[in-house]
């Protein structure tokens, strides 16, 4: 089966103060992370970005957002919009350290859901999960009826919540990293010592 990789790079990183995309993690910008690892096993990885030419760099597509200024929900739209594929696989930028693993863990349980996201000990992942391309639509029409939460919208279009215990083989403690501030970046560059 052929799948689709997501990588929704489009925010404003008002915490951080710059592009937290393009930043340096250990050596290496924070989304070749993403488009590395998506890379393994999607035959087509997909930027969601309206400035495409900063990730000229990445042989990835690129796509802009049909709906401007309304959050991570334009992106998510346009990107399963234009998918080769009905299995699409997404992923906020400032998660490096998500894996393969995870995403076809969820498409595994993800029974015939249209949606899965991934939760950890109580916290939910909203804009980290396994989209299926019909679901362009749903966000458009939660979009047109300003209805700009992705959590709420897959809570409409109905979605299945994947469990990733610590019991499980594909966990570890930086698989959820998010890197939104310095002090996260910081954090996150202390995995690569030990």
């Amino acid at each position: 089966m052929n799948y689709t990789g997501i990588i929704l790079a489009g925010g404003n990183s008002s915490r951080m103060g710059q592009n937290k995309a393009l930043m340096y993690l250990n050596g290496k910008r924070i989304i070749e992370y993403l488009f590395e690892m998506f890379s393994e096993f999607c035959c087509e990885v997909i930027i969601s970005t309206n400035e495409p030419e900063l990730y000229s760099f990445l042989k990835a597509k690129t796509q802009k957002d049909n709906y401007l200024n309304i959050g991570p929900i334009a992106g998510i739209q346009a990107c399963l919009a234009v998918s080769s594929n009905e299995i699409n696989f997404i992923s906020s930028c400032d998660t490096p350290f998500v894996s393969k693993e995870m995403f076809l863990y969820l498409l595994e349980n993800s029974k015939d859901a249209k949606i899965s996201t991934p939760t950890h000990f109580g916290i939910s992942e909203p804009i980290i999960g396994m989209f299926r391309k019909e679901t362009a639509t749903d966000f458009e029409n939660a979009i047109k009826q300003t209805i700009f939460s992705p959590s709420k919208t897959e809570k409409i279009i109905g979605q299945t919540f994947v469990e990733i215990s610590d019991s499980e083989q594909i966990f570890n403690n930086k698989l959820f990293t998010n890197i939104n501030t310095m002090d996260d970046l910081q954090t996150a560059e202390r995995f690569f010592k030990f």
